[in-house]
């Protein structure tokens, strides 16, 4: 599979069905947001809430499929940890503060 608009890279893409507890949890939140808009969701939408779809760059050799879906977890908290810091505006006063914490540690330790 080729994906992008001017360059096309090679891609591979990752389908994994997920238990039926999820896929009934991603419909309802589906029904939920689409009701606010007064839509309702089409059997294709409902249908698609029964997988978990990835298109990466990363050959298989590389990463497994359970391997890509790990680090696919890991990048979304990631995603929403950089939303809360900047929605809070906290982002460049928690950097500073990470940076003077570990700057803290390598001098104590280069003095050990």
């Amino acid at each position: 599979m080729r994906l992008g608009t001017t360059a096309k890279l090679h891609c591979r893409l990752i389908a994994v069905r997920v238990p039926k507890a999820v896929a009934d949890a991603r419909r309802r939140q589906l029904r939920t947001r689409l009701k606010r808009k007064g839509k309702t969701p089409s059997k294709r939408q409902l249908s698609m809430r029964d997988w978990t779809i990835l298109a990466t760059n990363v050959p298989a050799e590389w990463l497994t499929v359970e391997e890509t879906l790990v680090l696919m977890r890991f990048r979304r908290q990631i995603e929403r940890l950089f939303r809360l810091f900047k929605e809070h505006r906290k982002i460049d006063e928690w950097i500073i503060q990470t940076c003077l914490a570990t700057g803290a540690r390598i001098s104590k330790q280069s003095k050990a």
